[in-house]
């Protein structure tokens, strides 16, 4: 990329996808210039600018990267990775997750993502009751359309496998333990 990037130094693209590659290089401080180079060339680059407020915040430069990702959205309100990076731009001194990922929502509530990851928060956070937790599953759930049941003989349990990587120490073992010890088991039996 640097030699095509050598070749074509007015591509837009080219720095894009050069900050990418820093950036999954881990070197922050290549990807931010390429990533400001990218926006120089292009200033509506929404892209651009989300993944210069990533490099940002990964710097602990939050409030710069929130201006980032602020500026990202106005140039394309339906660029999900900004929305999940201001989501993720938690203040270590006065807003905790859940809270910021509320906020976020305010903003577009149709974001599936951030439902999902408020809803993985509402679990680790020690004032959400078990209403605030029902009342978020349903409402990450009327996100998607319902699919009808099919009928099925009910002459014997239905027998579900269940394997996962997950399952060892990860919050997917912390979202599906319940549901298994809660299934009623002349329905359903899990292998």
């Amino acid at each position: 990329l640097i030699e095509a990037v050598a070749h074509a130094p007015r591509s837009p693209e080219l720095r894009f996808n050069l900050g990418n590659a820093l950036h999954a290089a881990g070197r922050l401080d290549a990807a931010e210039a390429a990533f400001r180079r990218t926006i120089e060339l292009r200033s509506s680059h929404a892209e651009a600018h989300a993944n210069l407020g990533v490099v940002l915040s990964e710097s602990g430069r939050k409030a710069d990267a929130e201006q980032e990702f602020h500026r990202a959205i106005a140039l394309n309100p339906d660029l999900v990775p900004a929305y999940v990076g201001l989501a993720d731009l938690v203040d270590d001194g006065g807003m905790d997750a859940a809270a910021h990922r509320r906020a976020v929502l305010d903003i577009k509530p149709d974001l599936a993502p951030i439902r999902s990851s408020l809803l993985m928060c509402l679990h680790y956070t020690p004032n959400a009751s078990r209403d605030d937790l029902f009342r978020e599953h349903l409402a990450y759930g009327a996100m998607f359309p319902r699919v009808p049941a099919r009928a099925r003989k009910q002459s014997r349990p239905l027998r579900l496998g269940v394997v996962s990587g997950d399952f060892r120490f990860h919050a997917m073992l912390f979202f599906a333990l319940p549901v298994f010890e809660a299934r009623d088991r002349a329905q359903w039996h899990l292998t």
